[in-house]
């Protein structure tokens, strides 16, 4: 099926989901963005805290975004043609403009579909549309490593056993059935049985004031896409698979044993039991290495204190600085005496110093926490937020809290100081105009 890149973008049909912070009323945002859309948008008609929500439905809408801080919006607009979609962006990136800001944490989302039954998008080649997007083009982008396209990422069997004949486009694929959390990734593979292609590319800082930059990425995604469904592999997109093979099979190979891996990283001090005996860590290298491999690329490790405890079956680390971390997984992990910032998912943290991270289902103790969101964690009464968001239905939220915000979480007021901090039990106790 061949289609000129007019006829694909024809076809293209786009949703949003954009982030902003602004002072105005959210009632007086719909009211305008109703305005300048020619389509109303209906004020607070879901769960503030529910960012998890699909947003390719029908109406258009304006919700509180409680975790990234008091003025912080969402903005979803349904399903449009590809024009309507470009001059519905280009409008709303006026207005944020115009009444708001942006920041680093903040982003605009797209999802991609074909209006036309037989574009499957499930039948997209993953390694061909790294290959003819090329991502690394675009510098707007947020989180460097949450944002790339990184097959090393997820799941792949024998990966150890890989040679110059592996099957890289089986390793690029696999990402569309993997385990791994693709919704935290640049781009979200996942749901294409569900007729549509995540995008998260667009974002940082001021990301409204780059229109230009946003139409030619959105653009080039359903080019992109399009042409991973029909076009046949050419010779660049061999050169691109040989690339991101030898890279896997290089790094893979490093963790066949534990004398090659400690060889190659020597300043990753690693114990076993808190036993550093070659002969004793080798014994447990076989049943342990998959989980080092994940932590180690995920982690971005170079030089930490690192404990594997066999009767927890758990990894520790200590007295490690680790910046814009991407943690999300099955994986367990103790943090003691360390910084962090980044994405951090069912990790215990002692004593550590947490800054412009977005910690989920953890057990958070005597910890300094600055600017973060921390969803369905328990945080003990030793801890202090500031300038943070505490929430989730089985979140336990203790400690001192300077200008915060509690929501839906449990708190036991004895355990529990609050200064400049707003606290929302439930749903039917907001306020939304107020808030």
């Amino acid at each position: 099926m061949n289609k000129s890149k007019n006829e694909i973008l024809l076809d293209a049909r786009i949703s949003y989901k954009f982030y902003f912070n602004s002072d105005r009323d959210g009632y007086d945002i719909a009211l305008m963005l109703s305005s300048v859309l020619n389509s109303q948008v209906f004020w607070n008609s879901a769960e503030c805290y529910d960012t998890n929500q699909k947003y390719n439905i029908e109406p258009s809408t304006l919700i509180k975004n409680v975790e990234y801080g008091e003025n912080n919006y969402i903005l979803t607009l349904p399903n449009m043609n590809y024009t309507d979609a470009i001059m519905s962006m280009k409008r709303v990136f006026g207005v944020i403009d115009d009444i708001g800001n942006t920041t680093d944490k903040d982003s605009c989302y797209f999802r991609l579909s074909f209006a036309d039954g037989g574009v499957n998008l499930n039948n997209i080649d993953v390694c061909t549309f790294a290959s003819v997007f090329k991502e690394e083009q675009y510098s707007f982008t947020k989180n460097s490593k949450m944002y790339r396209i990184v097959p090393m990422s997820y799941d792949i069997r024998n990966r150890y056993m890989m040679s110059d004949s592996a099957d890289v486009f089986a390793i690029f694929n696999s990402c569309k059935t993997s385990n791994t959390n693709c919704a935290n990734y640049a781009v979200n593979f996942v749901n294409l049985y569900d007729g549509y292609l995540e995008l998260k590319y667009i974002g940082n800082k001021d990301y409204q004031k780059k229109f230009d930059e946003a139409r030619l990425l959105i653009e080039n995604a359903c080019v992109s896409a399009y042409t991973a469904i029909f076009d046949n592999v050419n010779k660049d997109d061999i050169n691109y698979y040989n690339m991101v093979k030898d890279e896997i099979v290089t790094y893979t190979k490093e963790y066949a044993t534990y004398s090659v891996w400690h060889g190659i990283h020597p300043d990753i001090d690693f114990t076993v039991d808190m036993s550093h005996m070659d002969s004793y860590i080798s014994n447990f290298w076989p049943v342990i290495r998959d989980r080092v491999y994940s932590i180690c690329l995920n982690l971005g490790l170079t030089k930490c204190k690192m404990n594997y405890d066999s009767d927890k079956s758990m990894f520790q680390f200590k007295d490690t600085k680790f910046e814009n971390i991407v943690f999300i997984g099955k994986e367990s992990i103790d943090f003691v005496d360390c910084e962090l910032s980044g994405l951090i998912d069912y990790a215990q943290l002692y004593h550590c110093k947490i800054k412009d991270a977005l910690v989920t289902t953890g057990r958070v103790f005597s910890c300094h926490v600055e600017g973060s969101v921390l969803r369905d964690c328990f945080i003990d009464s030793r801890c202090d937020l500031w300038d943070s968001v505490s929430n989730g239905r089985i979140s336990v939220s203790n400690g001192t809290y300077s200008h915060c915000y509690i929501y839906g979480s449990k708190t036991d007021r004895s355990l529990t100081r609050l200064i400049g901090t707003k606290v929302v039990k439930t749903t039917s106790d907001v306020n939304y105009n107020r808030l």
